[in-house]
């Protein structure tokens, strides 16, 4: 079966610089059951922002109930805005890859970044914060990786050529087969 992608080009000026950043989604269907998505942006916040809505709109053609979407949203959230604060921080950008093949049973995601590596070359344990404290006590943070593991399977990371990857599945319902 022929492969058909598509080149969707977006653009969104950022106030802050003044600056039009170009962006760039594919999609491309290789099977009836099987669907390959790929994005490149720019790290920082609104870019996060935009390529989270550019992935929502290219999952709808999945036919994802609520909790899967919200699922992708928190986690993909979580990831990219890691890479932004962390990877690259304040003082650095450069680009994120994020790479989806979804199939019967998942969705595969890769990230990508050249930011800095992640301490320990491991990504945090995730343990949940403690919550058991009064409301001024709580922690600014601590609950991200902690649902990124809570809601992905098969996680991984590496290091290649000056390069975060990022690999994780997030598991689908199968609605479809429960009769």
């Amino acid at each position: 079966m022929a492969t058909l992608t598509k080149l969707w080009l977006f653009m969104l000026v950022d106030p802050a610089t003044v600056r039009e950043t170009r962006y760039s989604a594919t999609m491309q269907i290789q099977t009836p059951h099987t669907k390959d998505i790929s994005l490149v942006f720019p790290s920082g916040e609104m870019s996060v922002r935009q390529a989270l809505s550019v992935l929502r709109e290219k999952l709808q053609q999945l036919h994802l109930d609520e909790h899967e979407n919200g699922t992708v949203e928190i986690v993909l959230g979580e990831v990219f805005n890691n890479v932004v604060e962390h990877a690259y921080g304040p003082e650095t950008s450069g680009s994120i890859e994020m790479r989806c093949v979804a199939d019967d049973e998942a969705l595969h995601f890769q990230v990508v970044d050249a930011g800095a590596a992640m301490p320990g070359l491991t990504p945090p344990d995730g343990r949940p914060a403690n919550v058991d404290c009064a409301l001024e006590e709580l922690p600014e943070g601590g609950f991200g990786w902690f649902l990124v593991r809570e809601l992905t399977g098969s996680l991984e990371y590496r290091r290649e050529e000056g390069r975060n990857i990022l690999t994780f599945d997030i598991p689908l319902c199968l609605n479809d087969s429960v009769v």
